[in-house]
């Protein structure tokens, strides 16, 4: 099981270490291991803090692949 990410930072560690495949996969485990049903607070984990961190991945990732500057979209909602 995943320890769901505190911060932007720890889902880029996580990420580091796998594949793009594999990341597909860490994120569906994730989401299941983390899921509202199985306990209290998952629901705030997933719905705030990983979709936010997850998105802000995709910009960057994006942005550096086509060379554009990298943005920080977690930063809007801190």
């Amino acid at each position: 099981m995943f320890a769901a990410p505190e911060c932007y930072e720890d889902l880029v560690e996580l990420f580091a270490e796998h594949s793009d495949d594999k990341c597909l996969v860490i994120v569906d485990r994730l989401r299941k291991c983390h899921h509202p049903s199985l306990a209290e607070g998952n629901k705030a984990k997933l719905e705030v803090r990983f979709l936010t961190f997850i998105v802000d991945f995709i910009f960057s990732h994006l942005c550096c692949s086509y060379g554009a500057y990298e943005l920080n979209f977690a930063s809007c909602f801190a």
